[in-house]
């Protein structure tokens, strides 16, 4: 049996990420993950040249999020 490996990255939320109501703009949050999934390949791969050595090429067919609360500015996340 494997361990799944495991990656965070903090972030606090700049000015320029919020809109008018002081709130995350909702299209961060996937830039936010893509970030996160760029550092975990780079801990555990050695970035992304690490999966196109394996033979492997990752592309995104679909994204969905469930928002549970806002995020506002200055807040600290852990993504």
């Amino acid at each position: 049996m494997t361990t799944a490996a495991h990656s965070v990255m903090p972030l606090r939320v700049r000015y320029v990420e919020c809109d008018m109501q002081g709130r995350v703009f909702n299209g961060h949050y996937l830039t936010w993950t893509d970030m996160a999934h760029s550092e975990a390949l780079r801990e555990h791969l050695g970035g992304y040249q690490g999966l196109i050595d394996r033979g492997i090429d990752v592309v995104v067919a679909a994204a969905e999020l469930q928002f549970r609360a806002p995020a506002r500015f200055d807040d600290e996340l852990v993504v």
